[in-house]
């Protein structure tokens, strides 16, 4: 990760400027609804699909947003911890482990000390999108 900056700004501050700047406001208005649909679809993401399909979009969210491709292999390149899987998934430490185990037999990663290789991306995509589970193609 990279360092930040924080920065606040209060409330009274907010209102003078989009009344000032009117565009602001309804910027500030469409990024606030994005924020919700993108809270509705985790919350539904979490409510109605299997641990192994939600894990699956974690890696791959992560592959795609932190990845490298080095000779066909996509490595994700932070240090990745069974926890904040679990935490982006919504599931415990030990259905992580347990799912990122068969996943490593079979093949579709590689796993060393909080990093993860994700060596058959299609399986990992089948998953994702409910073609493929426990192994078993749909």
């Amino acid at each position: 990760m990279d360092k930040s900056l924080v920065a606040g700004i209060s409330g009274a501050a907010v209102r003078s400027l989009v009344a000032r700047f009117p565009d602001l406001g309804l910027l500030l208005i469409d990024l606030l609804v994005e924020h919700v649909h993108h809270s509705h679809s985790r919350i539904r993401q979490f409510a109605a699909e299997r641990v192994e399909r939600r894990l699956a979009r974690a890696l791959l969210h992560y592959g795609d947003k932190f990845g490298t491709l080095r000779e066909g292999i996509l490595s994700i390149d932070i240090t990745l911890s069974q926890k904040d899987l679990a935490e982006f998934a919504g599931t415990t430490i030990e259905t992580v482990n347990r799912t990122l185990r068969i996943w490593e037999q079979r093949e579709y990663i590689r796993r060393s000390r909080q990093h993860i290789d994700l060596l058959d991306r299609l399986a990992l995509i089948a998953v994702a999108e409910d073609q493929l589970y426990m192994g078993q193609r749909f």
